[in-house]
């Protein structure tokens, strides 16, 4: 994560997310990551970053994602575990 020391009054304030999202079906895995923004929003209750917990914080992700770059990102996850499942066959070339 990174921080701001000092935001609008509050210490420590979160303004990006690095994440990873991993998905298995058997043996099949895929694996996304990526950085989020989190907006500040004055009116929100400021949570502490010492208060902050891993459901907190992947929560903000989601809504700062919102459901279509949820779905993108699992979308991409579920075409990895795809391709281990059903690899392309690539013949060699003729020469």
């Amino acid at each position: 994560m990174l921080n701001y020391p000092i935001y609008a009054g509050q210490a420590n304030v979160v303004c990006v997310v690095n994440w990873i999202c991993n998905g298995t079906n058997g043996a099949q895995t895929g694996r996304l990551a990526g950085a989020t923004s989190i907006p500040f929003v004055s009116t929100d209750p400021y949570i502490p970053y010492a208060n902050l917990t891993n459901e907190i914080v992947i929560g903000w992700v989601q809504e700062t994602l919102g459901n279509e770059g949820i779905n993108s990102v699992q979308s991409d996850i579920d075409g990895q575990i795809a391709a281990q499942a059903n690899p392309q066959v690539i013949n060699p070339l003729p020469w």
